[in-house]
């Protein structure tokens, strides 16, 4: 039998926008709709506590998740695999909003269903200080559109050999407890000058506080090894002996887009992460997985970006699309008040034909798309935008767009297309479109 016909039990989910596409009810939709009564697992493969995927039961149950996998109300298991940045003091407060969430959902303690590979890095409170002092230091005309979580500040301290801490650490509290004094006071010597230089704010006083309190230490100690204690720590054995269940699904949940990647987004508004496939690509490869993957990129049916940067179709009189958006205003659960501060408003725009071949040329291997949203835009009659045109009206050349021209381009023509016709234009298939929240809303394309 050909492998496109054999029944897939792993998928692999990228957003093709700048996140917000959909991915979380995409995910919870795929575990519904191909669990054969084996264990679930959804693998997180790239960011870290910045993402927000949203899952809707019919009943009306709602949650953002941030760092558990999608297809936890589905009964998933979740691995935060190596590729993933962790921070537990957002994960505790996630799992005690699950955890209340109201009859019938319950899915008892939720972090027993947490792995954890031992070599992920953890983000602490002084990293986001951190990273939350350097934006509020470059002001709002040069922010670079950070959610103030501090990813990037954790991954770029690991490559820059500055001190770090990984899981793996928290099992050894002293250790532990050394490891942030030397990250407390290496972010303090960093920034300090910095931080005298600008104009003072009770914000980036009350961020810089936290470089300056020692007792913050004893506070991170102790909910760290907590939530370390909670988990169950794995080595990179796991996953390769769950894929060898004959009845397990594997669902590969990435975070943020493809037009945010660290290296094919639009510098500097970009995610310090891979957004393509390749990771999940690598974590199958070392598990010696060789069966069928099933591949899908996620859009709305529109355009969406939070924060600064670039968005050539963006319009204000197209902001009616997002009034009942969760994700417009911040989280509506999980850990919302560290981040809706941070992320800025949600603008929309037409589907933007130019940025989503730019996405699908990188993302890796692409077996469909799904629709997202197909309830808000007509998924029959989309306005779609199919170039840029310069301040003058003159064509800019869009085959691979550069930094410049996503910045400074305008839509120079808008067509009507179906979803079929702009999947076929990028060089796809749609698999399935979403008319309503829920997955009892999701159509599959066959």
């Amino acid at each position: 039998m050909p492998q496109q016909q054999e029944q897939a039990r792993v998928f692999v989910i990228a957003g093709l926008g700048y996140g917000d596409e959909g991915k979380g009810t995409t995910v919870d939709w795929l575990a519904r709709r191909h669990a054969t009564g084996g264990d679930v697992v959804c693998v997180r493969y790239n960011g870290g506590a910045q993402a927000a995927h949203n899952v809707v039961l019919p009943e009306g149950t709602h949650h953002t998740f941030s760092q558990f996998g999608s297809a936890s109300l589905a009964g998933s298991k979740t691995l935060l695999s190596a590729h993933m940045v962790v921070n537990p003091l957002a994960m505790l407060v996630e799992s005690d909003v699950l955890a209340g969430l109201p009859h019938p959902i319950s899915i008892g303690d939720p972090l027993a269903r947490i792995y954890v590979d031992e070599a992920v890095l953890v983000t602490t409170r002084f990293h986001i200080a951190a990273n939350r002092v350097r934006e509020l230091v470059r002001g709002a005309r040069h922010t670079h559109g950070s959610c103030g979580m501090g990813v990037h500040e954790t991954r770029l301290d690991y490559e820059l050999g500055h001190p770090s801490v990984a899981v793996g650490t928290l099992r050894h509290p002293k250790r532990l407890r050394a490891r942030l004094e030397q990250i407390q006071e290496q972010k303090r010597a960093a920034l300090d000058v910095a931080y005298s230089q600008v104009p003072q704010s009770q914000a980036l006083e009350d961020e810089f506080s936290m470089l300056r309190d020692e007792g913050v230490v004893d506070v991170l100690v102790d909910r760290m090894t907590r939530w370390a204690e909670r988990v169950t720590i794995v080595g990179h054995g796991w996953l390769e002996e769950h894929l060898r269940k004959p009845d397990s699904l594997t669902i590969f949940e990435g975070a943020q887009g493809m037009l945010l990647d660290q290296t094919h987004g639009f510098f500097p508004h970009v995610t310090h992460s891979d957004c393509t496939f390749a990771n999940a690509d690598a974590l199958l490869f070392e598990a010696a997985y060789d069966g069928p993957v099933r591949r899908y990129g996620v859009t709305r049916t529109y355009q969406t970006r939070h924060g600064a940067g670039p968005m050539p179709t963006a319009r204000p009189d197209l902001d009616v699309l997002l009034a009942h958006d969760h994700n417009h205003t911040g989280r509506s659960s999980g850990p919302g008040a560290t981040l809706a501060g941070w992320q800025g408003r949600m603008r929309a725009g037409e589907l933007d034909l130019v940025t989503a071949r730019h996405a699908v040329a990188h993302v890796g291997q692409l077996d469909g798309i799904v629709f997202t949203h197909a309830d808000v835009v007509d998924p029959e009659q989309m306005p779609v935008c199919v170039g840029y045109g310069d301040e003058h009206g003159a064509p800019l050349p869009t085959n691979t767009p550069t930094s410049e021209a996503v910045k400074t381009g305008r839509p120079s023509g808008v067509e009507m297309m179906t979803i079929h016709e702009f999947a076929e234009q990028v060089g796809s298939c749609v698999v399935a479109a979403s008319h309503g929240p829920t997955h009892e809303h999701k159509r599959e394309t066959r």
